[in-house]
């Protein structure tokens, strides 16, 4: 027992040995926490970072002026990482006070609060469903910022479309503080977005005004509206094709509270958040189509230009969820490590996609899928391979059905603490739940890409009946196992 616990830490000691990144990525993601628990002034986190690395550079001169015998021992080696350390964290302090984020969420709206005024609003986003509103962001050309939207249902047009304008009069209010019973906090969530007032419009002309050139993001949205519109054309079941349209694009905004809390009691909420699961799943399919290319260097070239681009496309095309873009990143990561040769590193990869992300937006730490996505993968490469060792199995079967409960019960173990924080329970058969709804997913979702690739043929008009089957299928098991006793343990 001793010794298996030896070569165990041994084995996590090689691989934090062997992905350095994850030491810097994870102390400047720790200098931006520390600046968001204790927020200071801009002018503060820029002294304090140019102090620190000031000083550091003098005392790196001074070090880098003795013998070369000197530089080469251990100590200089070990001067150097301590100098690394507390650069990057006074580098993370800086850049979360430079981009503003909390005074982004101080800040009030500049629109006038109970106000009419006439404006011209940019449709930024998808419109939800919400009781008798319609409810979108949208840009406020007068002000140049954004306003919650509550179109009511009788004026809104499904000709509305992302990156069209709407002229409207508007009397804005204030954001509400509303935190719900879950521990979330709309309001906050709304300012991070730059969002601070919000406005029901349930009477008054609205005038359209068609967007003539819209970018590659709107183009791009348009379509994945246009792709929901004909899946529900040839599905024609409301709960199916909400389901299936969450499990394929990630927009939940068309499932019923019924089949979200059947989702989220039985731990499979994440299959209808476009995810890790949904990207690994493509890039495999990709990397399986484009071996005919074979792997000549030249061919290699190709095939991971080839595979980057479709996938930073699918990932505009779901709306580029943090988890998305994490997993995305690692992908492209990857792809490039093969056109040089490298030796890939799950680590490394997770730990430079994170910088990335926080280089360009520090704010993205504080987000919930950001935390979970990094929570979930770092749990499984680093709690997976020990719980995969607890049982091995030559039967094909029992591998996958161990491989399953495995990777889900590292995940579950990874993300309890912030899942208890949130959400304030954990399911209980989220084991059984995942071993039904895994491959029942990824059945579907190959199904539903070979239906938009046949188009219109007989092959998809056949393959309709099987989809609405299987989704049938995942609906109803899901709901049975969250209506089993004690579903979750709550908080």
């Amino acid at each position: 027992m001793r010794r298996n616990c030896r070569e165990e830490y041994h084995s996590l000691l090689k691989i934090f040995g062997s992905s350095p990144l994850f030491l810097y990525s994870s102390i400047f993601v720790a200098g931006i926490i520390f600046a968001g628990i204790f927020p200071s002034g801009t002018n503060y986190s820029i002294f304090f970072s140019s102090t620190t690395l000031i000083i550091l550079i003098v005392l790196y001169y001074f070090s880098f002026i003795e013998s070369m015998a000197v530089r080469g021992t251990k100590d200089f080696s070990q001067f150097l990482k301590i100098s690394l350390i507390f650069s990057f964290f006074a580098l993370g302090t800086l850049s979360i006070s430079l981009n503003g984020y909390y005074n982004n969420i101080r800040r009030n709206s500049r629109i006038p609060s109970l106000k009419p005024y006439s404006d011209t609003c940019l449709i930024s986003e998808t419109p939800k469903p919400t009781g008798k509103f319609m409810k979108f962001p949208a840009k406020s050309a007068k002000y140049n910022e954004s306003i919650l939207i509550y179109l009511k249902n009788d004026i809104y047009s499904s000709d509305y479309e992302i990156g069209d304008s709407l002229i409207v009069s508007i009397k804005s209010i204030p954001l509400e503080y509303k935190k719900s019973k879950n521990n979330f906090d709309y309001t906050r969530y709304l300012k991070e977005k730059g969002i601070y007032s919000m406005a029901f419009i349930s009477g008054g002309k609205v005038i359209v005004k068609k967007s003539s050139d819209p970018d590659i993001r709107d183009r791009i949205l348009r379509l994945r509206e246009r792709s929901i519109s004909g899946l529900n054309a040839k599905i024609n079941n409301p709960e199916i094709h909400a389901t299936l349209v969450a499990l394929t694009t990630g927009v939940k905004s068309y499932l019923s509270d019924d089949i979200r809390k059947s989702f989220s009691k039985s731990g499979t909420m994440h299959l209808l958040a476009v995810s890790g699961l949904h990207v690994g799943y493509i890039y495999s399919v990709l990397l399986f189509i484009t071996s005919i290319f074979g792997n000549f260097r030249f061919s290699v070239i190709i095939r991971s230009i080839l595979i980057i681009i479709l996938l930073w496309g699918y990932a505009l095309f779901t709306g580029m969820a943090p988890s998305i873009e994490r997993a995305v990143l690692m992908a492209t990561i990857y792809q490039i490590g093969t056109i040089f040769g490298k030796r890939k590193n799950s680590l490394n990869s997770l730990s430079l996609s994170a910088l990335i992300i926080c280089i360009f937006d520090p704010g993205a730490v504080f987000d919930i899928g950001f935390q979970l996505s990094y929570a979930a993968t770092l749990s499984i490469i680093l709690i997976n391979p020990f719980i995969n060792k607890l049982y091995q199995t030559k039967n094909p079967i029992m591998k996958y059905v161990w491989t399953t409960v495995s990777i889900s019960t590292s995940c579950q173990i990874g993300t309890s603490i912030l899942t208890i924080y949130y959400f304030k329970f954990i399911p209980v058969y989220f084991m059984i739940s995942n071993l039904l709804a895994i491959p029942l997913s990824s059945i579907i979702i190959s199904t539903t890409m070979i239906m938009v690739v046949a188009g219109d043929s007989g092959i998809s008009v056949l393959l309709v009946p099987l989809l609405k089957f299987l989704v049938r299928m995942l609906n109803e098991s899901m709901a049975i196992i969250s209506t089993l006793p004690y579903p979750v343990i709550e908080f």
